[in-house]
């Protein structure tokens, strides 16, 4: 009888557990569960009892847990001691009034629709400070799950207690997953020895902690510790309060955590005998123990990087539990995007098909510690939505507690290598102006030819009866499309070049459409190589590149605001061309009578010395819009000899000043000093100083100057 008493008093001693036993609390805890009648006042230390608290009596809340892994013809043996109201030696009950109160505890089934059992205790010696059986169970009758135990006292007496299960493990094996376990719930609790009392609770990172104590003694102290090891200091409650000054629940203050780290806590409270108080969590709790928890660790791997059109890609997926506890109710998600055709998977999965994505489920009871399982799925690529596909393996799992913890992730993810293709047309080209016209006939027989980036022909197509030609399939290259002279009608010259002059095909397979070659006899023989654009702020340059020319008086620019509109020259005299010539020229053409952001298209018109003209293009370009910010371009060109462009842009109006200065800082030239309006400009500058005398050749700065911006280039100026 004297052992038995040291349980509630916590008096230290040899431990008086048989293999298998579980107490709650435990048998060295300082910690006594106390509950209180709804007639006590606040003072008591119960907040969940008191009748004061405007929500009236409540129970003190356990909660009993039988894992899945419990065998269900496993008869679960629940006692209680010291159950009812009556004081016979040291332990913790008190009465208030002039008779003892009456004690009731309830379990209640998982299903929370079924009384297990009820049973109340009179105030009797016949039950004090003893073990008394409450309850034995099985979950084939009443099921796996968490079974809800509560506890009541009539009026207004205080009752200690404390739980014992006979055999928390049924097959013997620690931490195999079938382990039986208390935690409190809601309960007051009381502080029978000096020294620290601490409860563990998990804590998922996605929802806020709150954590409070109601009553604490104000000489107590308390501290929670992280799972990471981090001591954080928390805020003891006083008389009759909560720690946040307030009696409502939960209390608005308190010791708020909004994104708490993962993983079991302790909230720890150091005090002299006699502190009775309130904890809350808003969780089940452990009382001065911990638990041997799971760990999962998942990946997933399928050998390559990139993947094609049609390809099969088998991942191989293993999870392990390198924690201490048994992982329980282990579920393993895999959500595969639009564009896998899943052939083959581990057996058991279940698959549900959206239209954006197919999610494969496993379901496994328990994975032991050091435990892993080995999982595959194959699947095929198919119409992907994308440049990559991005799969995602996704882990949950709970303990022996039916704790839920945060899932484990992990994500795979490839390149998508699609296949690109290129397509046109060789036609004869009779009104010469470089575009496909619907009563223009195609050259039937012609052959194309399909270089690779070290130059090598690759393949070759044939175009058809319409003239049409097409390179499907292409793998990943930059590619260059030629036309074999030796397949055209004789005395044919071209008339269009093809742009892109090289074809880069990615990853994402980039379709080449209309690349069109078109053809006419009797025509100046310029061969374009390079026609491109370059948008400018307020301006568009054009650049072009001949490889030959011949009989060539020189270049018009058209420019259309459509690609099948009419066109008009923006030159207002001819740019002179090569005449007769077997090498290179490149030419450059500045068009600055654009609107910002405008699109427009251009065709490059060359005309031979008895005035045949000859179109190429069109290419497309949108012209910058209005700044943003103040910056100051890089002249163009540079170096130079006789001019160069400056380009600048104001983001707003203002005083501005752009000068020229040699190398000892000295003003050579004022290109602009006056108030201007936000938007782009550029000037030019003719190697002149502010006499109009040339400069020397050499290295000059010119400088930006306007309301809180300034900015410096360098420019090289070669007479």
């Amino acid at each position: 009888m004297i052992l038995a008493i040291s349980l509630i008093a916590s008096v230290s001693g040899p431990s008086l557990s048989m293999a298998g036993e579980y107490f709650f609390p435990p048998w060295h805890s300082r910690t006594v569960l106390q509950t209180n009648g709804p007639q006590s006042d606040l003072e008591s230390g119960d907040w969940w009892s008191n009748a004061n608290n405007g929500l009236g009596s409540q129970p003190h809340v356990y909660e009993l847990y039988v894992p899945a892994a419990v065998d269900p013809a496993f008869a679960i043996t629940l006692q209680i001691y010291d159950p009812e109201c009556y004081l016979t030696f040291t332990e913790k009950d008190q009465k208030n009034g002039a008779t003892w109160d009456i004690a009731t505890f309830t379990l209640i089934s998982p299903d929370n629709r079924r009384v297990v059992v009820e049973r109340s205790y009179p105030p009797s010696p016949e039950t004090s400070c003893l073990w008394t059986p409450f309850a034995t169970l099985t979950a084939a009758e009443f099921g796996h799950g968490v079974y809800r135990l509560q506890v009541r006292t009539s009026l207004d007496d205080k009752n200690a207690y404390a739980f014992k299960i006979t055999n928390n493990d049924p097959d013997g094996i620690a931490n195999s997953g079938d382990e039986i376990h208390l935690a409190a719930q809601q309960t007051a609790l009381f502080q029978s020895a000096t020294g620290t009392s601490w409860f563990s609770f998990y804590a998922s990172g996605n929802s806020p902690l709150l954590l409070a104590n109601f009553d604490a003694d104000q000489d107590s102290i308390w501290v929670y510790l992280t799972p990471n090891g981090q001591r954080l200091p928390g805020t003891e409650s006083a008389n009759g309060l909560w720690s946040d000054g307030s009696v409502a629940l939960p209390p608005p203050g308190g010791d708020r955590f909004d994104r708490p780290a993962s993983g079991w806590w302790q909230a720890q409270t150091i005090k002299t005998y006699g502190n009775q108080y309130t904890f809350y969590c808003g969780r089940p709790f452990l009382i001065d123990t911990t638990l041997s928890s799971p760990q999962l660790e998942i990946s997933m791997e399928d050998g390559v990087t990139a993947v094609a059109g049609d390809q099969i890609v088998t991942y191989q997926i293993r999870i392990l539990n390198k924690g201490q506890g048994a992982a329980l109710a282990v579920a393993v998600i895999d959500t595969l995007p639009a564009g896998f055709f899943i052939t083959q998977k581990s057996a058991g999965a279940t698959m549900v098909q959206t239209a954006d994505r197919s999610i494969l489920s496993w379901q496994f009871n328990r994975l032991r510690p050091g435990e892993q399982l080995h999982l595959f799925l194959s699947a095929q690529v198919h119409n992907p939505p994308g440049p990559s596909l991005k799969h995602r393996l996704t882990a949950h799992y709970s303990d022996v507690l039916y704790t839920a913890y945060d899932p484990v992730q992990t994500m795979d993810e490839n390149v998508l290598h699609l296949p690109g293709e290129i397509s046109g047309w060789v036609w004869r080209d009779q009104n010469y102006d470089g575009l496909r016209g619907s009563n223009e006939p195609g050259l039937v027989d012609v052959q194309v030819l399909l270089l690779n980036s070290r130059g090598d022909t690759v393949r070759t197509a044939v175009s058809g009866r319409d003239g049409g030609y097409f390179f499907p399939s292409l793998a990943t290259d930059t590619y260059r499309i030629l036309v074999n002279p030796a397949t055209l009608p004789s005395m044919m010259s071209p008339t269009v070049v093809v742009q892109p002059y090289y074809f880069s095909i990615t990853s994402i397979g980039e379709q080449y459409h209309d690349i069109n070659f078109g053809f006419e006899m009797g025509i100046t023989p310029v061969e374009i190589s390079v026609f491109a654009l370059k948008a400018l702020i307020g301006a568009v340059q054009i650049q072009w590149t001949s490889e030959s020319e011949t009989a060539n008086l020189g270049f018009n620019i058209l420019r259309s605001s459509t690609k099948n509109g009419e066109y008009s020259a923006v030159n207002q005299e001819i740019i002179p061309g090569s005449g007769d010539s077997q090498q290179p020229h490149s030419y450059q053409f500045i068009d600055e009578s654009v609107e910002p952001g405008a699109v427009y298209f251009y065709l490059l018109e060359d005309i031979d010395y008895e005035g045949h003209r000859t179109h190429h293009g069109p290419q497309s370009v949108t012209v910058l819009s209005a700044p943003e910010s103040f910056y100051l371009e890089q002249n163009y060109p540079n170096p130079f000899n006789g001019e160069t462009r400056i380009d600048y842009q104001l983001k707003q109006d203002g005083f501005v000043d752009l000068s020229i200065y040699n190398l000892l800082g000295q003003k050579i030239r004022t290109l602009v000093a006056q108030t201007m309006r936000a938007g782009a400009y550029s000037v030019r500058w003719d190697g002149r100083n502010e006499q109009q005398l040339p400069v020397p050749s050499g290295v000059y700065f010119y400088i930006l100057q306007t309301d809180g911006f300034k900015q410096s280039r360098k420019m090289q100026y070669v007479r």
